[in-house]
């Protein structure tokens, strides 16, 4: 085989590898949840009561408190972290944000790759439990495709993973919304929670706006950039990228927020 052949192997298998393993990860980090369903279920209880596992059975919207915490989790802690290791162990004199290539070329950007596996295998986990949420299903499934297309791009790799990492922080922002109401009814369980609900509303709506000012100017790099040589690539991130992103700030200025999933005998 070739030296291009070999790299494009070994590019493939770990993307196979981290895709798979961080989707067999986020399914042994959502067990307790599940299984904790299925008790409840049975027992016929199926709404929350004093133990702190129940908490996560709470619903918002169709979807489940546990899995919002799981992600706001990743969102605040792991996928910074990821991306901050690749900044920090940057080697070329290319800056970080303006480099070319693929997230496999350049510098071996290894935390940039990642975070895109460790997102992938978040939303492959979270998927069957949001699935009767038309907004979360979407968004759920436009990211998938979109991270497996990040990874093989040719061009813009680095700068458009950024990217996507600020959307997260901006969605990181809309989930503390929207469990707002159900934490603070929680807070014997959670007394950690910020009480001031209008810091919440301000930091979602101008974090969720700038995180989507930041994904609208990468994405249209990624467009720009790969437009002459990997047109198929610029049509795709255009065509996804571009209606997400009005959804997404669509949200900010039409969605309510809402109401506490808590009844009232348990807050």
């Amino acid at each position: 085989l070739s030296t291009g052949s070999t790299l494009i192997c070994a590019m493939e298998s770990e993307i196979l590898l981290g895709c798979a393993l961080t989707s067999s990860v986020g399914f042994l980090l959502f067990a307790p949840l599940n299984q904790h369903r299925r008790w409840r279920q049975g027992a016929g209880k199926d709404d929350p009561r004093d133990f702190f596992l129940d908490t996560a059975l709470v619903k918002i919207e169709n979807t489940e408190l546990g899995p919002f915490l799981i992600s706001m989790t990743l969102q605040g802690l792991l996928y910074p972290s990821a991306i901050f290791l690749a900044w920090g162990n940057w080697s070329e004199t290319t800056p970080f944000l303006d480099t070319k290539g693929s997230v496999f070329k350049a510098g071996d950007p290894f935390g940039v790759r990642v975070f895109l596996y460790a997102f992938f295998g978040y939303l492959m986990n979270d998927l069957p439990l949001c699935w009767s949420n038309p907004l979360f299903r979407l968004h759920h499934l436009v990211c998938l495709v979109g991270i497996m297309m990040t990874l093989l791009t040719p061009e813009c790799g680095v700068p458009f993973t950024t990217g996507i990492f600020w959307m997260e922080i901006g969605s990181l922002l809309y989930n503390a919304w929207l469990i707002d109401e159900t934490m603070q009814n929680l807070r014997r369980h959670f007394p950690w929670w910020p009480t001031s609900q209008k810091a919440i509303n301000v930091a979602y709506k101008v974090g969720m706006t700038a995180s989507n000012v930041v994904g609208t100017y990468r994405m249209l790099q990624m467009v720009l950039v790969n437009f002459t040589d990997h047109l198929g690539f610029s049509i795709f991130f255009f065509v996804t990228g571009a209606p997400l992103l009005i959804f997404r700030q669509k949200e900010v200025h039409t969605a309510e927020k809402p109401a506490s999933g808590v009844p009232e005998k348990t807050a």
